[in-house]
């Protein structure tokens, strides 16, 4: 390599290398480099959190109060009720699944 080469030579860039400047800049680039890592890891490791409600019962809950104060006929409650309810089951299922999917993270 030639004299005074970026890595190789005893040029300047060679110095900085056997600096302790030199090394310290490379040790922070190294621990910089793994804290990004474990925050990605984490991020994609953590349990997502879970809506406290599904949304599905908070609609339920508004359009019941509607229909209560006489702003919604009886069908017009009965075919959102009917809509609701099957979101609501899906939301539900999928809220087991996901607590299922944790409870098999955890255990291996």
């Amino acid at each position: 390599m030639a004299r005074g080469s970026w890595l190789g030579g005893r040029g300047r860039m060679g110095h900085l290398w056997e600096s302790t400047a030199g090394g310290l800049i490379l040790s922070l680039a190294g621990l910089a480099v793994v804290v990004a890592v474990a925050g990605y890891v984490i991020g994609k490791l953590r349990p997502r959190s879970l809506p406290q409600e599904p949304v599905a019962s908070y609609w339920l809950t508004k359009y019941r109060e509607l229909h209560d104060k006489g702003v919604l006929t009886d069908a017009e409650f009965q075919t959102i009720k009917s809509v609701l309810a099957k979101q609501f089951q899906a939301e539900l299922k999928h809220q087991e699944e996901l607590k299922d999917n944790d409870r098999k993270d955890s255990n291996e």
